[in-house]
């Protein structure tokens, strides 16, 4: 095949739902096709790791990936091609057996990283809120590629499996004045506030909908249920929320709020933004769990 027709080949595979991700962990042939050069990677620290050897990177870029055994000596190598306007890697050439001795290979065996491991575990995360734990991938990897690998592995390999589905905390955290404005642009009426501290640092963060603020006039009695809970992030923090009920006795969402802790500074921020939003009046009732700073506030 030409390069144009391996790319409609591996396209028309995936179509298929022919994984060509993975079969290189167990087998290995000329020809073999990768939907990226991260994933054959992927796949050959596996199968050294499976099969107790070492290699050597001799040339990586976007044409080619080529490399052979640590033992210079060693007849075994392997060199893939990228197939022009595609992520796609083609194996070109493949020389299967170590002429080596066996002891020198066991001297010196590679070890799959959490790049390598969360990369094969990616799409694990892809459709769940939770994914696999670090002992369901101690397990998986186990029973679907043959290679043992510690907890701490697991650990950082669901890590960087999670972080590249969902983004890292720190991008999300950038991400927040781009979300408000849009989310302004969406929901015509909507308060929102964004602080950062002196270091340019997340502080609070207020968000109140437009259309649950005119709900909230129109139908819903003026008794507003005021609390927070802690949140799991990496960043912690406690999510501050103000509630009411509607007439069939569902909470009715009125404002969010994201601080650092139930301080007095924070309820009285996130008070002062909801006073913004909603008026005080006389009719108008609070209920708490009787925080102290919320009393505060």
């Amino acid at each position: 095949m030409d390069s144009q027709e391996e790319v409609e080949w591996c396209d028309k595979e995936k179509r298929n739902g022919n994984d060509v991700r993975f079969s290189l962990v167990d087998f290995v042939k000329e020809g073999q096709h990768f939907i990226s050069k991260t994933l054959l990677k992927a796949a050959f620290e596996i199968c050294a790791m499976k099969h107790n050897f070492d290699y050597k990177l001799v040339k990586s870029d976007k044409k080619v990936w080529y490399i052979h055994c640590a033992d210079d000596d060693c007849s075994w190598r392997v060199r893939a091609e990228g197939l022009p306007g595609s992520s796609y890697f083609i194996i070109k050439k493949y020389v299967p057996n170590h002429s080596c001795a066996l002891s020198k290979r066991k001297g010196s065996v590679r070890t799959a990283s959490a790049k390598t491991i969360g990369t094969l575990i990616m799409h694990m995360y892809e459709t769940t809120k939770e994914g696999p734990r670090s002992n369901d991938i101690v397990q998986y990897m186990r029973s679907e590629h043959g290679v043992e690998i510690s907890y701490s592995l697991a650990w950082d390999a669901r890590e960087y499996a999670i972080n590249k589905v969902k983004g890292l905390p720190e991008e999300a955290y950038e991400k927040i004045p781009k979300y408000l404005h849009m989310m302004r642009e969406a929901n015509p009426g909507s308060h929102t506030s964004y602080e950062r501290d002196s270091k340019g640092r997340f502080r609070f963060l207020f968000i109140s909908f437009g259309q649950s603020l005119r709900g909230f006039y129109v139908a819903i009695r003026k008794v507003i249920v005021v609390d927070g809970t802690f949140l799991k992030s990496k960043y912690k923090g406690v999510l501050l929320v103000a509630t009411a009920l509607d007439g069939n006795s569902n909470l009715y969402p009125i404002a969010f709020g994201v601080v650092d802790s139930e301080n007095d500074l924070a309820w009285n921020w996130f008070m002062r933004q909801l006073n913004a939003v909603i008026a005080d009046e006389h009719s108008l009732a609070f209920v708490s769990d009787r925080n102290s700073s919320i009393a505060d506030s």
